[in-house]
């Protein structure tokens, strides 16, 4: 078993330094006893800062003090630099030259949070230099299979006025250890009517074989990060989706429905545009479930 960080004679004392640090901003520090005990140092913070009360959910990643910890805001709701979903606040750049491990979370909290505070509204900083220009799309927070993948051409354009439509991806499912996962690219868009929206002018030759489905704008992000929250935006629509695609896998197949969402997203820093999301269902083919049943049939005479 691996020794927590806390734990290794190279960082003795560093997590006592880090409640004592958060602490001396007259915040109350206390360990989640659940957490610890899967070898996971997390701790929660209560206090004022910037002026403003706090309350924070503090981890540490395995190989503290090199890499930075998170925070956690559970009970805010910014515009810029939290993820949506998880609740993470981001108080620097991405890089991994942002951060140092000489820092402690004290430090950063009280050199960033009022930053944070400064940016975080969905209107543009006053002061450029409080922010990195950095764009920050809804896709980055969105929880999805890394095996999967769907590529879209940056100059796809939809006009406003259409709302949904169908669409023809080029590629198709493979069965992986996670499960059946989607490698396409997004081929061709056509509106409600069938009229032709645009079309990719480039072909990937390890892609092959086609499939459709159909396609809508949503307004927001759905409030469930996972398939089932975007199927969900899907069924509320009255958008209908007849096709299916096909996969099969030894003796087994399924009937696939694939869905796609035009979201709105960061695509420059500060910057509106939209994204695609891809999200799909499958069922076992009613041909397998009719074979499987006679199967079961003939076994019992």
């Amino acid at each position: 078993m691996t020794v927590p960080w806390w734990k290794q004679p190279a960082n003795a004392g560093v997590l006592e330094n880090e409640i004592a640090g958060l602490e001396a901003m007259s915040g109350k520090v206390t360990r989640k006893t659940d957490a610890f005990a899967q070898g996971v140092a997390w701790l929660l913070f209560e206090g004022t800062i910037a002026g403003r009360a706090w309350r924070l959910e503090i981890v540490y990643p395995d190989n503290y003090p090199w890499f930075r910890p998170e925070f956690i805001a559970s009970d805010e709701s910014f515009d810029h630099h939290q993820n949506p979903y998880a609740k993470n606040l981001c108080l620097m750049e991405r890089t991994a030259g942002a951060w140092d491990p000489s820092w402690n979370a004290a430090r950063l909290l009280d050199e960033r949070l009022a930053d944070l505070l400064a940016t975080a509204t969905a209107a543009p900083p006053t002061t450029a230099a409080l922010e990195v220009p950095q764009a920050e799309p809804l896709g980055e927070f969105l929880a999805y299979n890394r095996q999967a993948v769907v590529f879209v051409e940056s100059g796809y354009t939809l006009p406003p006025y259409v709302t949904h439509g169908m669409f023809t991806l080029r590629g198709g499912f493979q069965m992986t250890e996670d499960g059946i996962v989607l490698r396409a690219e997004l081929k061709e868009v056509r509106g409600a009517d069938g009229q032709r929206l645009s079309t990719s002018s480039r072909s990937w030759p390890v892609l092959r074989g086609e499939m459709q489905g159909a396609w809508l704008k949503v307004a927001e992000r759905p409030e469930k990060n996972d398939a089932q929250g975007f199927l969900r935006l899907a069924r509320q629509s009255d958008v209908p989706n007849n096709r299916r695609a096909r996969f099969t896998q030894g003796n087994e197949s399924w009937d696939v429905e694939v869905w796609g969402f035009v979201l709105p997203s960061e695509t420059g820093p500060r910057t509106s545009g939209v994204e695609w999301a891809f999200a799909y269902e499958g069922q076992p083919h009613s041909g397998d479930r009719n074979q499987n049943k006679r199967t079961r049939e003939k076994r019992r005479k």
